[in-house]
């Protein structure tokens, strides 16, 4: 599963180059994004704290800074919202279109979201090893589903979003090596089609190819010797006991699944 990962503000803007924003527009951009979150610059930040990453849905030009965490349209209450929020960090490709919490997203709100990588955890001797996963070719674009939902309490209106995941690759299986999930990432050509309602989604939840991918283990991120959201977050830091693990990954690397 995807709970955490890197946004760093500066390479999210070749996003909404790509997808838009004229040359002339990054600074008023820059100041836009700015505005919505002055701190929008993460290293590792966990789903469960609700960030607001990049998104880009098909209702405008630009991009903009949704919370991590879907809320569907339909929830009744600030209770039940916050309630479902903590649950929708991940929407599983093979059924979105049947829960009821994802199936209206699926068909009409489909979105792209943009991280530098995201961080998983290898599971060993009843430890567990972070790593972080990342493009070799620099930020990735995840397919996500969003939602705007309205507060009948407040009236308050809150745009969410929640990322699509599929069944590990080669790669990433052996290190997410308990529920052997990955999020859906989309080439070029992928987020066009996963953009468009009306093609058909299911050859865009294969697993992205493992040479794609460059993984290593970092320092210890949480507890009272982590790095926590530092530059340090995603650095390489090896360790003894995972010899092997590292000489089958490297190999596995080059697999083109």
């Amino acid at each position: 599963m995807c709970y955490s990962a890197k946004s760093i503000l500066s390479k999210k803007l070749r996003l909404a180059i790509r997808y838009g924003a004229a040359p002339e527009k990054i600074k008023d951009l820059i100041d836009q994004l700015q505005q919505v979150d002055p701190h929008h610059s993460f290293h590792y930040v966990s789903a469960f704290t609700h960030p607001k990453l990049m998104v880009k849905t098909s209702q405008s030009a630009e991009v903009e800074l949704m919370e991590w965490g879907l809320i569907p349209h339909w929830c009744k209450t600030e209770a039940q919202a916050k309630q479902l929020s903590e649950m929708t960090f991940n929407a599983r490709s093979e059924s979105i279109f049947e829960k009821p919490a994802f199936r209206d997203a699926a068909r009409s709100h489909r979105c792209l979201v943009a991280i530098d990588g995201y961080y998983e955890y290898l599971h060993l001797n009843q430890r567990k090893y972070p790593f972080f996963v990342q493009l070799k070719t620099g930020p990735m674009v995840l397919a996500g589903l969003w939602s705007e939902w309205v507060s009948p309490e407040t009236g308050e209106i809150k745009r969410t979003h929640t990322l699509v995941t599929t069944e590990a690759n080669a790669l990433l299986k052996q290190v997410h090596n308990t529920k052997q999930r990955m999020p859906v990432v989309l080439s070029e050509e992928g987020q066009e089609q996963w953009m468009d309602p009306s093609i058909s989604a299911e050859a865009l939840f294969r697993p992205f190819p493992s040479n794609a991918f460059h993984v290593h283990s970092t320092p210890p991120i949480l507890g009272y010797k982590g790095v926590g959201d530092s530059p340090e977050a995603s650095s390489h830091f090896e360790y003894p006991e995972l010899t092997f693990t590292y000489a089958d990954l490297a190999e596995v690397s080059e697999s083109r699944d």
